[in-house]
């Protein structure tokens, strides 16, 4: 009796402890690698089934989180907990030119909004679901909200702080941004993407290599192939005059993804700091295939190409930075006029015509289509896209 009831009912107690625990602290790879095995032995298992399902969900397996939400309604799994967990599933397919509000004006998502406000019990799975709808829906000034109204119903939880962050740091609210890093830290020393989010801050936009580095160790230390955190971390010591570590965290970086623009750039840099402009040049032109309208790319491939003798090439691309240092002192605020005026389709517009001035072709797709989102009647952006569509083809998921 011991062995075929008692361990059996003990083990499953157990691992259903641990996954709680683990989707709790959001490590939702650990509660899948737990409460898969469990499954694979009981399938009828509601319980078991449901944490699964929220877990893959979270992970971004939609397919798998749909098959075992039925299992858990079949399991005797709460009604109300797999009704919510089915709602979430339902939300995220929209993208920025999904029509009105993104997706999230839809029926069901102002109730899963208006029952988080109201003290649903699950208000933090919701509050996560509608960040991560937002952001995939270019939202941001929107998940930007949900990630504060997240915090505060869930003040000692570090993940909506890193979210914040996330979202701050992409519009340059650096100070903002560093403060949700560091909560988040407090609140949990390894808290996954608070040492990243914060050190390629650091060293990005408030120009302190030094104080990065420490924060692009600890992130390398729990993920050592994230590419923007090796990028990050060699130009960090690229700054502080450790050359030779930097050249070869980009060697590990551009054998991970040998197309970064980012490693190549620095790459470059480093070669043309050593007197080679012609091997940087080979490589500063490929970070600017890759990513078409990077100023610092462009202005080291002018240097490269006036030190290598090709005048009139390093004229070109001399041109060509001054214009893109123009386009970028514009396109700074009306960024951040964003999030203050989220609703105003022509700012999105204007935006998306800067960035495609600027050969930033997939962002200004993302931005055209936004502004087209909120009105769609506006005619300028919709002929803007139109032009985009007949010259790269139309937007995929890849490019989001």
């Amino acid at each position: 009796m011991i062995f075929f009831w008692t361990l059996p009912s003990m083990e499953r107690s157990r691992r259903l402890d641990l996954a709680r625990r683990a989707i709790a602290d959001h490590d939702d790879t650990g509660a899948v690698a737990i409460l898969e095995p469990l499954i694979s032995k009981r399938p009828s298992d509601g319980e078991a089934a449901f944490l699964l399902a929220r877990a893959a969900r979270r992970c971004g397996d939609r397919e798998q989180a749909t098959r075992l939400t039925a299992l858990a309604r079949q399991g005797g799994a709460l009604n109300e907990l797999v009704d919510l967990e089915e709602a979430l599933l339902r939300l995220g397919t929209a993208g920025p030119g999904a029509g009105q509000g993104f997706g999230l004006d839809a029926d069901e998502a102002k109730a899963l909004l208006v029952a988080a406000r109201t003290g649903h019990p699950e208000a933090a799975v919701i509050y996560e679901a509608l960040v991560d709808l937002a952001v995939r829906s270019f939202a941001m000034e929107r998940a930007h909200a949900f990630a504060s109204e997240w915090i505060a119903v869930s003040p000692d939880d570090w993940l909506p702080r890193v979210r914040r962050g996330d979202i701050r740091a992409r519009f340059s609210l650096a100070a903002d941004a560093r403060q949700d890093y560091e909560a988040a830290i407090a609140l949990r020393d390894d808290a996954p993407g608070a040492h990243a989010g914060l050190g390629i801050m650091l060293v990005r936009q408030l120009g302190d290599a030094a104080a990065a580095q420490p924060h692009l160790r600890e992130a390398l230390r729990t993920t050592p192939e994230d590419v923007p955190c090796l990028t990050a971390f060699a130009e960090a010591l690229v700054r502080t005059s450790h050359i030779s570590e930097a050249e070869s965290i980009l060697d590990r970086a551009l054998v991970i993804r040998p197309d970064d623009p980012t490693g190549l750039r620095l790459r470059g840099l480093i070669d043309l700091e050593n007197g080679f402009p012609e091997d940087a040049i080979v490589l500063l032109e490929q970070a600017d295939r890759a990513d078409p309208g990077n100023l610092e790319t462009v202005a080291a491939l002018a240097r490269a190409l006036a030190l290598a003798g090709r005048d009139e090439a390093a004229r070109e691309a001399s041109a060509r930075a001054v214009t893109l240092r123009q386009e970028a002192e514009l396109l700074d605020p009306l960024i951040k006029q964003v999030l203050h005026e989220p609703g105003d389709a022509d700012v999105r517009f204007r935006i998306g015509r800067a960035l495609t001035r600027m050969g930033r072709l997939r962002d200004a797709r993302e931005w055209l289509a936004s502004a087209l989102a909120f009105d769609p009647e506006h005619a300028e952006a919709r002929r803007a896209l139109e032009s985009l569509d007949k010259t790269t083809g139309p937007v995929t998921d890849d490019h989001r």
